[in-house]
């Protein structure tokens, strides 16, 4: 693109809406993304590390100060050196509700791919605008989760976001949900061996991210009758192992299921009205 061509493309897009919000790439912040991006001797991998790292660092620096949202960078995928050598990635884990991804998006752009193994677990993606030069990155929006898993590409472009105070009521959402979580789990993972509670739990946090309301229920029923098939294995390898309350006939344990995840789909209606 000629400098002509690139002051007509500035001057005809159409201008930030209201809602952008402009975070300053201190030193630290290309401190840490040129020493992820030294990690590839290949120019192109390089640049995608150094511009993924910048766009979480920027949209965990907005969680953090404007909202006192706590975050867990170490343990994302961006921030594990082997999966970010082959996987375009640019996760940050929400501490008791999920991953966003935050993908860059330079100054000249107005489409971006969103990579495939970015599809299936996120909660959601922050489009931000990662300007070098001037250092400084701006967060243009939020979108939903991938809807189609079937589709050979997706692209999010920039009129595509929603607002930035959807993402926070996104995530004061989640937040409350995950109070319902907490309390009602507590009833699920009584009647289950405690080598299965991380197991069972960790499923069923997984529905929950990665699958509509709607889904749930049914999921999570699926997930029980794994269970189910496990618990009964054990019992006929080591008569005893279990007590009574963790023998819970599976109909009952289903149904506590059921009643959780009615219990967590009813939180969410009534938190979106």
């Amino acid at each position: 693109m000629t400098t002509d061509e690139s002051v007509t493309a500035q001057t005809t897009r159409t201008p930030y809406p209201d809602w952008t919000m402009d975070i300053p790439l201190i030193p630290k912040f290309f401190d840490i993304a040129h020493l992820y991006a030294q990690e590839q001797s290949q120019p192109e991998q390089s640049r995608r590390l150094r511009l993924n790292t910048l766009a979480v660092l920027a949209v965990r620096f907005y969680l953090h100060e404007f909202h006192q949202i706590e975050t867990d960078v170490a343990r994302g995928d961006a921030w594990n050196p082997a999966i970010r050598a082959i996987d375009d990635v640019a996760d940050l884990p929400v501490v008791g509700m999920g991953v966003l991804e935050c993908r860059p998006i330079l100054p000249d752009q107005e489409t971006v791919e969103l990579p495939l193994e970015t599809w299936c677990d996120r909660m959601g993606y922050v489009l931000v605008e990662v300007d070098e030069p001037n250092r400084m990155a701006r967060l243009l929006g939020f979108a939903d989760p991938v809807g189609d898993l079937d589709q050979d590409t997706v692209s999010l472009g920039r009129g595509e976001v929603r607002s930035l105070d959807d993402l926070h009521d996104f995530l004061e959402r989640r937040q409350l949900v995950k109070q319902q979580i907490d309390a009602a789990f507590a009833d699920v993972k009584a009647a289950v061996p405690d080598e299965a509670t991380e197991q069972l739990t960790t499923e069923f946090a997984w529905i929950l991210m990665r699958d509509r309301p709607a889904q749930w229920g049914r999921k999570a029923i699926k997930a029980v009758d794994r269970y189910r098939q496990e618990n009964l294995e054990m019992a006929i390898r080591e008569p005893g192992i279990l007590n009574e309350e963790q023998s819970t006939d599976t109909d009952a344990l289903r149904d506590r299921v059921r009643t959780l995840f009615q219990t967590l789909e009813e939180a969410i209606d009534h938190l979106e009205t």
